[in-house]
């Protein structure tokens, strides 16, 4: 059974690339695997020349758009030229654990009814880099749970990330990959619309190794604008996640109230207003918590 992994790149530093290209050799050994590379029009010298190094290694394809596209269309595009029944969608600065991919997609090999498994996930910086990573041989259990209430979960927490999962070609598929409407939290929404269908298996493995401190290539700006709450209003508004309206309510408010302390600490002070605000609004949970409200901007009693 081929395991397909998927690349966004934009702009990448070639150091992760190279470090992402020796650990992946690691963490699908014992497997057949292919590797897309999937370049989202980037202009950075050494990115390209990294990618046209990489492109001649064995069971490596290199794609490139023809402009910029985001992360999402990035994906979903290396996805539909995949040959592998099986997907992974690992992040360019992300470390994969020694052997831990192959583990999972060899889990799924064995069990046709696993459609999505997914594991567990850490994180380093540049600073403090992963030492001594865990190894996921074969010969350690993969002890896999069934999480019919993920979605749920998914809302409150992160469980897994990016990169930390494996799902089949044909569940991806059939949920309609990464909405290209959203420009960051496009991974979440398919995850949710996974989850809603109580598809997740969950093996307590170390999967990934996330980079955290850099700032991501693929998203920009967007951490401190509209972007960051668009796929939860999305979700809310989705017939699919009728039942977790609530929770997602919370959610939305917890999000703008981040967002005004984002742009607050950047001196965006309109914006940061403006989502004070929003969250207010996100906040309220009643009729008397509206009159209060109402009140408080009128000033004066209501009669």
């Amino acid at each position: 059974m081929l395991l397909s992994v998927i690349t966004p790149v934009f702009n990448t530093p070639s150091r992760y690339l190279d470090d992402l290209a020796s650990s992946l050799h690691a963490a699908v050994d014992g497997v057949a695997w292919e590797w897309l590379l999937v370049d989202d029009h980037s202009d950075d010298a050494d990115t390209l020349a990294c990618l046209d190094r990489l492109a001649q290694r064995p069971g490596v394809v290199r794609m490139t758009n023809t402009s910029g596209k985001g992360a999402a269309n990035t994906r979903n595009t290396g996805a539909a030229q995949a040959r592998g029944e099986l997907l992974a969608f690992v992040d360019a600065d992300d470390i994969p654990v020694p052997r831990a991919l192959a583990q999972l997609a060899q889990t799924m090999e064995a069990s046709p009814d696993i459609r999505w498994l997914a594991g567990d996930y850490d994180t380093f910086t540049d600073e403090h880099p992963p030492s001594d990573p865990p190894m996921a041989s074969a010969a350690m259990d993969c002890v896999v749970e069934h999480w019919p209430d993920a979605a749920r979960r998914l809302i409150f927490e992160t469980p897994f990330s990016q990169g930390s999962y494996v799902v089949r070609r044909q569940l991806f598929d059939d949920v309609g990959g990464f909405d290209e409407r959203f420009v960051i939290g496009e991974d979440w929404y398919l995850w949710m619309r996974l989850a809603a269908r109580g598809e997740l298996y969950f093996c307590h493995l170390t999967v990934l190794y996330k980079r955290r401190g850099h700032p991501s290539t693929m998203s920009g700006s967007a951490a401190t604008g509209d972007a960051v709450v668009a796929p939860y209003l999305a979700a809310r508004r989705d017939p699919l996640f009728a039942a977790h309206h609530k929770v997602l309510r919370w959610r939305i408010y917890k999000l703008y109230r981040l967002l005004a302390e984002r742009n607050q600490a950047i001196a965006q002070h309109a914006r940061a207003t403006r989502y004070a605000g929003l969250s207010a609004l996100w906040g309220i949970n009643d009729g008397k918590q509206w009159l209060n409200l109402l009140r408080a901007m009128a000033r004066k009693p209501l009669r």
